[in-house]
């Protein structure tokens, strides 16, 4: 087993072990690259203007992943991935935060340009290729959630770079390059040990992307193809165990959201995979490639099995629909005639995109109070003395908030301090300069009367402070009235201290 590393190898070596595969490619034609630098270019715009540049997670939970990719154990519950493939970004940042939001822009960005290429390796026409990428370059959701902490686009990525490295090694071994195919085959099991070790919301998405191997086979091919994704699935899922076997098992053992997704599956969709796919059977002759609506009905059905455990919030939902979506698109692809001319498989995509964006808009219109404080904080506290440790209530009950002690300028060491009642934060302020945060968290029933008391019990000298709209980021969570007010303090030591 790896344990954690110092920068994103997985991934740079599956990039190096990839090399030999593609040196027999036919290269794009200069048309397919305009293409693709287009449609990178504006998916990059899309998501850098109307980026969120705050947190994404539910709970409070934004400013622990940003934690994460600086501190290799931040987040021990999920996987070293987060902070192999972030930390040595953000821990030469001046602000990490930003550097992990365009990042993750950039990487969002790169999925159309993937997807394209995996359909095309596939076998799908241009016209299907360019309207699945287009869909996920055009996505609102995508544009709007892409710029933040989250870690959906960073498992996009890795995820649609393991179908290529499949779709790759496959036509490496149709060329008789036994040793070629072989590369590309372990190139797909670091990429999948790679997205493996950032989360568990990447190891059913992991599974299924082998059928593209299967969705590319030609009529007379299937038999054959069959084994050859039976081969590669089980590749991969040695790779990914041997490297990571023991952070995938410690994860799923502890992981409340791996069991909660689960939890919501039934046999009813099994039927509704069965009956998707007997339904494919008279439309095959009329698909090239035939089978490849398999790849999109498989990600369907596990997206609507697992979907229940992602209901927290409605844009939580929609980003967790999003990590499905590339499979889906995929699947779609060979449903567009070969025929077609480019520019109309980029207008259906395009259409598509739209038609997605009509139930998402009001979620995507709004930030909920969360980032509207994430904003305020990260105005004031660099502004705060420099030196100070930052001081919060962080958690009571089921309500938590990460503190993002990464915002004050020049941050004393030790990190922050987490408070539970005032004599805490007395004790925190004889030794040091402190700045207590009286965060949204106080503006809950459960966390109210304790932030009050510390309040009233302990000298405060306020910097700032400001009132947003109560709009919870987990519905079942709600504050306790209407406007949540963030107020800043510095610490005062006591008289007699």
């Amino acid at each position: 087993m790896i344990g954690h590393l110092e920068g994103p190898w997985f991934a740079l070596a599956a990039l190096l072990l990839l090399a030999a595969p593609l040196r027999h490619e036919a290269r794009p034609r200069r048309s397919t690259v305009f293409l693709l630098l287009g449609l990178t270019a504006g998916g990059l715009a899309a998501r850098l203007w109307f980026g969120v540049w705050g947190p994404l997670h539910i709970n409070g939970q934004g400013p622990l992943w940003v934690r994460g990719a600086l501190e290799a154990d931040a987040l021990v519950g999920y996987g070293p991935g987060y902070y192999e493939l972030f930390g040595w970004l953000a821990r030469r940042a001046a602000r990490p935060d930003r550097a992990l939001f365009a990042a993750n822009a950039i990487l969002s960005s790169l999925c159309p340009a993937l997807l394209y290429a995996v359909a095309r390796l596939a076998g799908a026409g241009r016209a299907g290729a360019g309207a699945a990428a287009a869909a996920l370059a055009a996505d609102g959701v995508l544009a709007r959630s892409a710029a933040s902490e989250g870690y959906f686009a960073a498992l996009a990525a890795l995820l649609l770079a393991v179908q290529a490295a499949l779709v790759v090694s496959l036509r490496a071994d149709e060329r008789g390059e036994r040793a070629a195919s072989g590369l590309g085959l372990l190139a797909a099991g670091l990429f999948a040990a790679a997205a493996a070790r950032i989360h568990p919301m990447a190891y059913l998405p992991l599974a299924i992307a082998p059928l593209v191997l299967a969705g590319a086979a030609r009529p007379r091919e299937w038999s054959a193809r069959l084994g050859f994704a039976i081969t590669a699935g089980a590749a991969c899922a040695a790779a990914v165990l041997l490297t990571s076997g023991q952070a995938v098992v410690s994860v799923v053992s502890g992981s409340a959201a791996a069991a909660g997704a689960l939890a919501h599956a039934g046999a009813e969709h099994a039927v509704l995979a069965g009956a998707l796919l007997l339904a494919l059977v008279p439309l095959r002759r009329r698909l090239d490639p035939p089978w490849l609506p398999a790849v999109g009905i498989a990600s369907l059905c596990a997206l609507a099995a697992t979907r229940g455990g992602f209901l927290q919030h409605p844009l939580w939902t929609l980003c967790y629909e999003r990590l499905f979506w590339p499979g889906i698109l995929l699947g779609a692809a060979s449903l567009l005639p070969h025929r077609w001319p480019a520019a109309a498989g980029l207008a259906a995509g395009v259409a598509a995109a739209a038609a997605a964006l009509l139930p998402a808009w009001p979620q995507l219109r709004a930030r909920n109070t969360e980032q509207l404080e994430y904003a305020f904080l990260a105005e004031v506290l660099p502004t705060a003395p420099p030196g100070c440790r930052l001081a919060v209530l962080s958690r009571v009950g089921s309500r938590i908030w990460s503190i993002p002690d990464y915002l004050l300028a020049g941050a004393a060491g030790g990190g922050a301090v987490g408070v539970e009642s005032a004599a805490d934060l007395q004790r925190a302020a004889r030794a040091e300069c402190v700045v207590y945060v009286r965060s949204s968290l106080c503006s809950s029933v459960e966390a109210r009367e304790r932030c009050e008391r510390i309040e009233r019990e302990v000298p405060l000298e306020p910097l700032a402070a400001r009132s947003f709209p109560a709009v919870p980021s987990f519905v079942s969570l709600p504050y306790d009235r209407g406007e949540v007010e963030v107020a800043v303090f510095r610490v005062r030591a006591a008289e007699g201290d």
